[in-house]
C-alpha cells in the first residue's frame, strides 16, 4: 500500500486524504462520495465523446439526464445518510432510454 501511494501524483495522494477526512464520520461515507463524484465526471466524460464526435442525439441525453440528476442524487442521498431509492428508479428508468434504442439498433 505505501509503494503504491509514494508511485501516485502528490495531488492524487492529496486529494484521497482530503476526501477521507471529509468522509471519516462513517464507515461507509468514503465509498458513496467517491460514488457521487465519479458518476459525475463519467457524464463529463460521456458529453466530451458527444463533443467529439459532433453531435448528441436522444440516447445520450438520456445516458446524461440519467446519470448526473439522478444518479448522482441517489450516491450523494446515500453519503448523506439519506437515501432516495425514488432517484435510482428515475435514473434506471432513463438508462432504458439510452440503451433500448441501441439494443434494438445492434440487432438489425
Amino acid at each position: 500500500s505505501a509503494v503504491v501511494l509514494s508511485s501516485a501524483p502528490l495531488m492524487y495522494v492529496r486529494l484521497l486524504r482530503f476526501l477521507h477526512r471529509r468522509a471519516a464520520r462513517r464507515a461507509e461515507s468514503l465509498g458513496n462520495l467517491i460514488k457521487f463524484i465519479g458518476a459525475t465526471l463519467f457524464s463529463v466524460g460521456h458529453g466530451l465523446q458527444c463533443l467529439k464526435k459532433g453531435s448528441m442525439d436522444y440516447t445520450d441525453w438520456g445516458y446524461i439526464v440519467a446519470c448526473t440528476p439522478f444518479l448522482n442524487g441517489a450516491f450523494l442521498g446515500n453519503y448523506l445518510a439519506r437515501p432516495c431509492p425514488s432517484a435510482l428508479l428515475a435514473s434506471g428508468l432513463l438508462l432504458h432510454v439510452a440503451y433500448d434504442p441501441l439494443l434494438l439498433r445492434a440487432l438489425r
